[in-house]
C-alpha cells in the first residue's frame, strides 16, 4: 500500500498565530515573527504524527492511494479517514502466469 500526499497543507491553514499564544511567547519585540519557521515546522511535524498514528486527517488535503492487493474481495478499508470524495476508482485485473 501507498499513500501519497497530493496537496500539502498551506501555511497559511496553519494556526501558528493560535500555537504562539498557547506557548505564552514574548511580544511587542522588534522581531516578533522571528519564531514563526520554527513553529511552523514544529506544527507539521506534529500534524504529520498525529495523523500516522491515529489515521485521522485533521486538515483536509488530496491524497493517492494505491496498493498490489485487497484485503478481501468484495471491500477495502481506507487507510485514512474522514474521506469526503473519491475523485477517480481504478481497478485492474492481473492473471497469474502459468508457471512450466
Amino acid at each position: 500500500m501507498i499513500l501519497t500526499e497530493l496537496t500539502s497543507i498551506g501555511a497559511d491553514a496553519l494556526p501558528i498565530q493560535a500555537f504562539k499564544d498557547h506557548l505564552r511567547l514574548g511580544t511587542g519585540f522588534a522581531q516578533d515573527d522571528l519564531q514563526d519557521n520554527l513553529l511552523e515546522l514544529y506544527l507539521r511535524t506534529a500534524i504529520a504524527t498525529i495523523e500516522g498514528r491515529v489515521g485521522l486527517i485533521l486538515i483536509p488535503r488530496r491524497f493517492s492511494w494505491s496498493l498490489t492487493k485487497w484485503r478481501s474481495s468484495d471491500r477495502q478499508p481506507l487507510p485514512i479517514r474522514p474521506v469526503s470524495e473519491i475523485l477517480r476508482f481504478r481497478a485492474s485485473i492481473r492473471m497469474a502466469m502459468p508457471q512450466f
